[in-house]
Order: C-alpha cells, then sequence, then structure tokens
C-alpha cells in the first residue's frame, strides 16, 4: 500500500505534560546513577534520547504553527505554556546530564558516542541556573511579543496591504519614486511602533545580562 505524502499539517499535536517529562526525567536520572553495567547505562541513554526527542517534537510543532500565524489563539496559547514551562522542570533535565557525567561508564560512553556529547552536557550544565528561571520566562515573553509584531505587520501600499516582506519586493522596483515611496512606508512601520520595540529590547538587555551575571 502506497502511503500518504507527508505533510506538516498531519502532523497531531497533544499539549506536553510537563510534569510527567519532570518526573520521567527524575526516574531517569536515578536509574542512571544506580546503572550497574555498561548496557544498563546504554539502555538508559538509549530510551532518555526517544523521550527528549518526542518531547523536542511536540514543541517544535507547537512553536512552528506559532510562528506561521501569530495570531492563531491557539497556538498562542499553546507557545506560551510551554515557553513558561520548561524553565521550571529544566532543573530536572539537567540533572538526567549530570548523573551521565558523573557515572562511572562514561569513559565507554565516550569511546561509543563521542566526546562531544559530553561537551554537550557541560554546556547545559554550565548555561542553566535555577536563578535565572523567572528571567528565562520573562525573556521568552518579551521575545514573543516582539515576534508578534512583526509577523502581524500592516502596511498599506498602493492599494494593498502588505507585510515587512511583502513590501521589500517594491525595494528593486525600476522606478525610483516607487522605491522610495516603499522604503518610506517600511520605515513607517518602525516608527509608529520604536517605543515599544525599544522597551522590549531595553528589558531584554536587562534581562540577559542579569541571566549572565547569575551564571
Amino acid at each position: 500500500m502506497k502511503e500518504k505524502p507527508f505533510t506538516f499539517s498531519t502532523l497531531a499535536y497533544q499539549r506536553p505534560d510537563m510534569e510527567e517529562i519532570a518526573s520521567i526525567a527524575e526516574r531517569m536520572a536515578g536509574r542512571i546513577a544506580r546503572a550497574a553495567s555498561y548496557e544498563e547505562i546504554k539502555a538508559c541513554l538509549t530510551e532518555w534520547e526517544q523521550e527528549e526527542s518526542q518531547m523536542s517534537t511536540i514543541m517544535t510543532i507547537a512553536s512552528i504553527r506559532h510562528t506561521l500565524d501569530t495570531t492563531d489563539a491557539f497556538y498562542e496559547e499553546e507557545n506560551a505554556y510551554i515557553e513558561a514551562n520548561i524553565p521550571v522542570i529544566t532543573p530536572k533535565l539537567v540533572a538526567v546530564s549530570e548523573a551521565l557525567m558523573q557515572s562511572p561508564f562514561r569513559g565507554e560512553l565516550e569511546k561509543e558516542y563521542g566526546k562531544q556529547l559530553f561537551t554537550k552536557l557541560e554546556l547545559q550544565k554550565k548555561t542553566f541556573c535555577e536563578a535565572n528561571i523567572p528571567l528565562m520566562q520573562r525573556e521568552a515573553k518579551l521575545a514573543s511579543e516582539y515576534q508578534k509584531i512583526m509577523a502581524t505587520a500592516q502596511i498599506p501600499f498602493r492599494g494593498e496591504t502588505t507585510n515587512l516582506y511583502g513590501i521589500q519586493k517594491y525595494f528593486g522596483d525600476e522606478d525610483r519614486t516607487v522605491r522610495a515611496a516603499a522604503y518610506r512606508a517600511y520605515s513607517d512601520f518602525y516608527h509608529a511602533n520604536e517605543g515599544r520595540l525599544e522597551e522590549i529590547w531595553d528589558e531584554l538587555i536587562r534581562v540577559r545580562n542579569e541571566m549572565g551575571r547569575n551564571l
């Protein structure tokens, strides 16, 4: 039987259960710490990679669908839910990495999977601290607001309403007056939203500086 062509729209989405993900991570960290053989810890790593893959896939689906249409209320809410909760469960995820790094079988894992695996885990640990959880949540909200402002731009031009990308096709028009008008319309959008955009950028700088100091 011939398989139907793959389309992104057919992918099923279900809100990830953050408490369950955290619980799975906690159990996995314990299993890794107690592993009595290389085969046992290898099985744990394989299972954890599958869990991470499923989690990443479902969250990516929500993120892409939200990005494709930032006015879609359902995926806006789902994206906000994910961004608010991922920082909260990150300590559990980092604990799995810590358990792998502390394993007496680390050498065998590096030999089979390469040192890059542990380089990635080390970076994950170094770039997270619990003091940054509320800051990560705030950063995500600000970034999403900025994205929505940019994605929902409506620029009236020559009898049509276009977005920031649509107006740019006129930048190369043969008619100089059309090019000039397109650039003015483009810049008018930024002037109209200048106040809020500057507030977002200013707060993002403050938040990210504070995150860096905490680290």
